[in-house]
């Protein structure tokens, strides 16, 4: 516990409303701070480009990201009322028509929904034919499970359900997307049959880890961002166990 108060970032440990504005503030910050975890972010924002984007863009909880930098043309949105937003509404209630959005994009949003099934059932609505959901989520595997409970200030819990409390940042279950489009498949495939899942791809066993994330310090030097994210393709076989994320794609038939 001392071991872990001794890595803590101090911007990290003055936020005392995960719920608040504030508090997207202060990511935003350790993100573009934190040059390691910001080439992370990057990354994962040129993983979304590289799934081909269509039509209107939408970005669901944009929080302290940094996305028009990577996609200009993305609506950034999030529950609460940000400057650097363009929208501020609910992802289960989305201000846009129906088929007329090409794409939606989520990091690390999925599994704080208080009501996923909602969720997709509105993506559902406002997503064109051949739109897609992209994300980036939790993976659930033997190194991952071990990370997000030991490292990580949210629950990991692949035994639940799919309903959470409905708090914005402060509850969460990061094995939610596993739980829904993975052990729950069958179920998922039932209740949104005009929903396909098309990709579920394991990556990044250290870099997060190695970044100390938006909870901890850096543990290693920015010029060995190259260095280890050659060592994760390397690592690549053994994703199954040690993959951290997930990138995922749900298209509407």
């Amino acid at each position: 516990m001392n071991f872990k108060k001794l890595l803590s970032l101090s911007e990290a440990v003055k936020i005392t409303d995960l719920e608040a504005a504030q508090a997207s503030a202060a990511h935003a910050q350790i993100i573009q701070k934190k040059r390691f975890l910001k080439q992370l972010y990057t990354d994962f924002y040129h993983r979304f480009k590289a799934e081909g984007l269509q039509g209107k863009i939408v970005e669901l909880g944009s929080g302290g990201g940094f996305i028009k930098q990577i996609i200009p043309q993305a609506i950034t949105s999030d529950l609460v009322k940000l400057p650097t937003a363009d929208r501020q509404f609910s992802a289960l209630q989305m201000p846009f028509a129906k088929n007329s959005v090409g794409t939606l994009l989520m990091l690390n949003v999925f599994h704080h929904l208080g009501d996923p099934l909602k969720f997709l059932q509105e993506a559902s609505r406002v997503l064109q034919p051949g739109g897609k959901i992209m994300m980036i989520e939790p993976a659930n595997t033997w190194w991952s499970r071990r990370m997000f409970k030991n490292w990580h200030h949210e629950n990991f819990n692949p035994q639940t359900g799919w309903q959470q409390q409905p708090n914005r940042l402060a509850a969460a279950n990061d094995a939610l997307a596993w739980i829904i489009l993975s052990r729950d498949r069958q179920k998922f495939v039932k209740l949104l049959p005009q929903l396909k899942i098309t990709k579920m791809e394991l990556h990044t066993p250290l870099l997060f880890l190695l970044s100390g994330g938006l909870s901890y310090r850096q543990f290693v030097p920015n010029f060995t961002y190259r260095l280890f994210k050659w060592v994760e393709y390397l690592l690549q076989p053994l994703n199954n166990l040690l993959a951290i994320f997930m990138t995922i794609i749900i298209e509407k038939k």
